[in-house]
């Protein structure tokens, strides 16, 4: 027969008083083994003890399951009808080893069974779902429960303790629900649904805070110390019901004289989706979460569990529990539907889909009334959540119609539509709506020396089309200039659900496939298609004209105009802000098999400029002393692009204590691989910084170290020797700085937090630079969205966003980035290049379940490597920042010109700050395009005006 598995639940418990009814005891009742297996081959032993079984497990090479029986007729209940859970408590007496339990369980000739982790050197309590155990048999006639553990791998040893069944608290419809519910509150409580495993304690200190206590990590511990709240047990974590919630806060403090590290919360439903968020460094401060869990992929019904540790800690670490809670926030979660309806509704609807959006509106508000309370009623809560993810289904839904009307509507024909999309909108191969517009005109406005995109779509109607193509002509403009561009199709991923805010789960716009010129579009598809164009350094300002041709076999061609608006003034080359990151060579050397030195050398300096096109300049951010003390390595490139002015910084060598020595140096300065990595640190500055002096880029250089770690007497060691035999090579680091007291900060001169982090601590950003130190900006995958990512999900419009309007609104001082490329995955597939498109076999998974982390560009055939849209619209989020960056200047100048003209200097002074209508904060800022381009627009203007009075 067929084993079902079912999801279960497992942690460590300190059992007491069971709140459930238990039905097998194993200190008391019998349990045997199948009879037709000889006792050598069981592969496990059980001594029976005054407070359970316990049962030592042999290593087995056999394909054998160890199995203990409890018969039905031992069982004090076998009617399991009106129950909720089945709960197992055992403990595992090995220190190192977590086996998974298979608790198998049979009815009338039928079984399912449930795989359960056993967590080593603690008391677990296992709990089995009972509503899915009666799907698969007869829960009112229980005849066998059996406990097995599949081919022993080591041996190890547990004690059974007890089986009991458990019956839930559930909600009702009609109850009242508090809009906040504190986790606290179950962590006072201290119920069985609480467990601590390691070394890990809770105490309730004085005024009422919760504070926790782990110890350093010794070989033979639990490498994962922390405490863990269980669903159900005891009715924690409300039995795991949240489906009224939508975010969880937490904040987390270090008491004085503390140390911590590595601290991460991890939330998981029981069918095992999750999502894990990583606190990093306490650093003698605080450190806040506030994460969306609503619509993330994460079944809030059905929550397992819930717990905070962190990974073999260095040293003994405390920290106190501000805050913990789960909280519902109507406002946010409605926030995006209402700008996308608010927009819906001023485009040309069929009449019908304009009031579909009108009443969706409508009934959100009055929902909204219903819910805005400090409490509501349960179904009033489920009723407004509904309407939420309804009405963004509806008004994808809607969008997508009127989109496929409007394209059509332009194709004399009607065979096929097309559209114009703007480069910061994900055009959706199937099913999701976005905004497009019928392709009777494309328009844009540029400057000398910048990149432009623009989308044309191609929308299969009722049969397929083949060898679909789109030409642009060349673009003329006065005096006979020309601007060229160049066509790309563009390749889709096909993406998983994944555990933060997605506009789409499915075939999603990743890359553009720069040698694909032509594709099959099917009925139903809409297959955009990437125009990027370019002006030459020294165009001529004014409009140029050119048109836009789309063709396919045994259809009519149809065309349309292009305009492109150049202004009277060029970009620089480069980027203003400096910036960090990493190019992981090796993983495109791997995946390409390049053997060959010479080829080698041409691939990677081609990929070193193109990467530069895109404003990012070669960098190794993670390269250690550890590298062979030969050649020139890298600097020629660098030299390269620091004659062309684009080189603004570079790591020389990142000095940081090897993970598998961390636990054994803890804060010990003294400690023998300190003084190693010294050593191999002043080497590995010396040669190379003899290599950077030659090439003329060691005042690009700087040092880096101890990456999201902490500043204490080891970084003060390391940080400290670099400072002082080099003291003009700036040291830079994202350890947390909790102030700018903290002692070795005299030692750092760039600080880089994350953005949000950046955001929250204006007053520690001011202070340090008031010590003259820097603080750049950094992005990865956490914080999650809506805090700006480079991920694969984010609205095409936010890494525009953040590299241009955010950044000249918060002015880091520079940007990090920890990896432009992640292909290991794909190089471990062996699949190499990705094929064409438009559905693309491109696996977006490049950081475990998040797609797209650490990786801006794709591989593609011929060793060609491809940009991702993505890294599109972080370039023209840079040349934004120049617009900003050129006004500045101009305004300076016209402030310390007598009679400039007032008015305008105003206006240029307006437009030098961003408006909140574009960017509120980090978490609050507007995707829609025309946003941005009005924007530009002004700066452009005032810029062109400027320039004329200052002549």
């Amino acid at each position: 027969m067929t084993h079902t598995l079912l999801s279960c639940l497992a942690g460590v418990l300190a059992l007491t008083a069971s709140a459930g009814e238990t039905i097998f005891d194993f200190s008391k009742g019998k349990t045997f083994f199948n009879p037709s297996v000889p006792e050598q081959n069981r592969a496990v032993k059980t001594v029976l003890e005054k407070d359970g079984l316990r049962a030592d497990y042999m290593k087995s090479a056999r394909d054998t399951w160890p199995v203990i029986n409890i018969g039905g007729d031992q069982l004090s209940k076998r009617n399991w009808t009106g129950y909720d859970n089945l709960v197992i408590n055992v403990s595992n007496l090995s220190p190192e080893i977590s086996p998974t339990l298979n608790v198998v369980i049979r009815s009338g000739g039928k079984l399912c069974s449930a795989g359960c982790w056993v967590r080593a050197n603690s008391q677990n309590c296992l709990l089995v779902d009972l509503a899915k155990v009666a799907v698969k048999i007869n829960p009112g006639e229980i005849s066998m429960i059996q406990l097995a553990f599949n081919r022993p791998q080591k041996e190890f040893a547990v004690r059974f303790k007890s089986i009991e069944l458990l019956k839930n608290r559930k909600s009702a419809p009609g109850d009242m629900i508090s809009r906040v519910y504190d986790l606290r509150q179950e962590l006072l409580k201290k119920g069985r649904g609480l467990q601590t495993y390691g070394n890990c304690r809770l105490e309730t200190r004085n005024d009422g805070s919760i504070a926790v206590f782990t110890d350093r990590y010794q070989p033979g511990m639990d490498r994962w110390p922390g405490f863990q709240l269980t669903a159900k047990i005891d009715d924690a974590l409300n039995n795991g019901d949240f489906s009224t919630k939508t975010h969880l806060v937490a904040e987390l403090e270090e008491l004085p004289g503390s140390h911590s590290l590595g601290i991460g919360l991890s939330f998981s439903d029981t069918d095992q989706k999750k999502f894990w968020h990583g606190f990093g460094s306490l650093n003698g401060g605080k450190v806040e979460m506030d994460r969306m869990i609503f619509d993330m992929g994460v079944d809030l019904k059905n929550i397992k569990s819930l717990g905070i540790g962190g990974t073999m800690p260095s040293f003994a670490y405390a920290y106190k529990i501000n805050k913990l809670q789960l909280e519902f926030r109507p406002d946010e979660i409605q926030r995006g539907l209402i700008g996308k309806l608010n927009r819906l509704r001023r485009e040309k609807l069929l009449p019908q889909d304009l009031e579909r959006a009108d009443r969706l509106l409508a009934n959100l508000n009055d929902l909204y009334d219903k819910v805005k309370g400090e409490k509501a009623l349960r179904k009033d809560i489920e009723a407004y959540i509904n309407a939420v993810n309804s009405g963004r289904r509806e008004v994808s839904a809607i969008q997508r119609k009127n989109g496929n009307l409007a394209m059509s509507a332009v194709v004399p024909s009607g065979e096929y539509g097309v559209g114009v999309a703007d480069s910061m909108t994900s055009v959706f191969l199937e099913d999701a709506g976005y905004h497009v517009r019928g392709a009777e005109k494309a328009e844009l406005e540029m400057a000398k020396n910048e990149t432009e995109s623009f989308q044309v779509v191609v929308a299969g109607m009722k049969k397929e089309l083949k060898e679909v193509k789109v030409t642009v002509s060349e673009l003329a403009g006065p005096d006979n200039g020309k601007i060229h561009s160049d066509v790309s199709v563009v390749g889709h991923a096909r993406n998983k659900r994944p555990t933060y805010p997605a506009e789409y789960v499915g075939w999603y716009p990743d890359f553009l496939i720069e040698y694909q010129k032509t594709a099959t579009v099917k009925p139903g598809e809409n297959v955009p298609f990437w125009v990027r164009l370019r002006t030459p350094a020294d165009a001529k300002p004014g409009i140029y004209h050119g048109t836009v041709t789309v063709s396919a076999a045994g259809v009519q061609p149809y065309s349309f105009p292009v305009q492109v608006k150049v202004y009277d003034f060029p970009l620089p080359a480069g980027s203003p802000l400096p910036s960090s990151n990493n190019f992981h060579m090796a993983a495109i050397r791997r995946l390409y098999k390049i053997n060959d030195e010479q080829l080698w050398h041409k691939v990677s300096n081609d990929f070193i400029d193109r990467a530069a096109e895109y404003k990012i300049t070669l960098d190794y951010l993670y390269r250690g002393p550890y590298t062979n003390l030969k050649g020139d390595g890298e600097y020629p490139a660098l030299k390269r692009l620091n004659d062309k002015g684009e080189l603004k910084s570079f790591c020389v060598v990142n000095s940081t204590v090897l993970p598998k020595y961390s636990a054994e140096v803890g804060n010990n300065p003294d400690h023998p691989e300190v003084g190693r990595l010294i050593e191999r640190t002043r080497k590995h500055l010396e040669y190379w910084g003899a290599v950077a002096k030659k090439y003329g880029v060691w005042d690009k250089a700087y040092f880096y170290g101890f990456d999201e770690g902490r500043i204490d007497e080891v970084t003060n060691r390391v940080f400290g020797t670099v400072k002082k035999e080099y003291p003009a090579l700036p040291v830079m680091t994202t350890a947390g700085i909790p102030d700018a007291q903290v002692k070795g900060i005299e030692n750092i001169d760039i600080w880089v937090p994350t953005v949000p982090v950046y955001r929250k601590k204006q007053e520690l950003v001011k202070e340090l630079r008031r010590k003259n130190k820097q603080v750049w900006w950094y992005v990865c995958n956490f914080p999650r969205p809506p805090e700006p990512t480079l991920m694969l999900e984010v609205p095409a419009a936010v890494p525009r966003l953040l590299m241009g309007a955010m950044t000249q609104k918060y002015r880091p001082d520079g940007f990090l980035y920890w990896s432009i490329v992640s292909w290991m995955p794909r190089v471990r597939s062996g699949l190499g290049a990705v094929a064409d498109g438009p559905r693309t076999n491109w696996n977006p998974a490049t950081c475990n379940t998040d797609n797209e982390e650490g990786n801006l560009f794709v591989p593609g055939r011929d060793l060609k490597i491809l940009p991702t849209i993505r890294i599109e619209n972080f370039r023209d989020g840079v040349e934004d920042l120049w617009y900003y960056r050129m006004l500045e200047k101009l305004v300076k100048q016209a402030e310390g010109k007598s009679g400039f003209d007032k008015e305008l200097l105003a206006r240029s002074q307006k437009a030098l700050t961003v408006p909140e209508s574009l960017i509120l904060s980090t978490d609050q800022y507007n995707t829609d395009p025309e946003a941005l381009r009005s924007v530009r627009r002004e700066l452009a203007e005032c810029m062109e005006e400027m320039q004329k009075k200052l002549k």
